[in-house]
Order: C-alpha cells, then structure tokens, then sequence
C-alpha cells in the first residue's frame, strides 16, 4: 500500500521466536482499521507463497487503528507456527480497511518481511 511502510524491529529471528514486531508507518490522509487476523508467506524460488493458511490468526472483534502521518508499534504472536517454521525468509500478511467514504472502505494488505534463521 502506497504511504505505508512495515518495517521489523529486528530483521533475523532464531527459530524458537515466538513474537515478530513491526513499526507500522501511516504517511498517508486515511486512517487505517484492522483485525488481528494475519498469515505468513514464505519466500520460494524469489516468489511469495501461502504458508501456514490454515492457522491464520483471526476473528477477533479487537481492531488495531493507525492514524494518519502517525507510526505504532504492532506484535505478531507466532507461537502456533514455531514448531513447523523451517529458517527462510518470510513475511506477514494483515488485511487493512481504507475508507473512502462514509461507510465504504477499500481492503488492502500490509506485509513486512523478516528472517529465521
């Protein structure tokens, strides 16, 4: 998403890593609206692939907000996917709302990519 940047506190993690955490930087107009949910992709053969879908993370009524021009710092908890994460890179995925207008958003995705090792 144009504006926005996920940028990871630290960008290689051991493989007993139970918590991945991001600073979210908003430099757009829009506020930014989601869930909990996410999912993780692994890096294969230089492409992105779904990994681990089965266990995405979600269905909290729990939103996160990010206003504009303003950053957060965001935790994933990826204990449920510890004992099966090989060392690769990888990235999360969260599903973002974008408003438009009164009542309609635009859906989005904000990724940020980090290493275990």
């Amino acid at each position: 998403m144009n504006g926005v940047t996920v940028i990871p506190q630290e960008s290689l993690y051991s493989l007993d890593t139970k918590q991945i955490v991001f600073t979210w930087k908003n430099d757009t107009d829009k506020q930014l609206t989601c869930g909990q949910s996410f999912y993780i992709q692994k890096k294969v053969y230089g492409k992105w692939q779904d990994v681990y879908r089965e266990k995405a993370v979600g269905f909290s009524r729990e939103t996160i907000s990010v206003a504009p021009h303003t950053q957060i710092t965001h935790t994933y908890d990826i204990s449920i996917y510890i004992n099966n994460i090989p060392a690769g890179n990888y990235r999360v995925v969260s599903p973002v709302l974008v408003p438009l207008k009164p009542n309609i958003s635009e859906a989005h995705v904000l990724c940020g990519e980090f290493i275990i090792n």
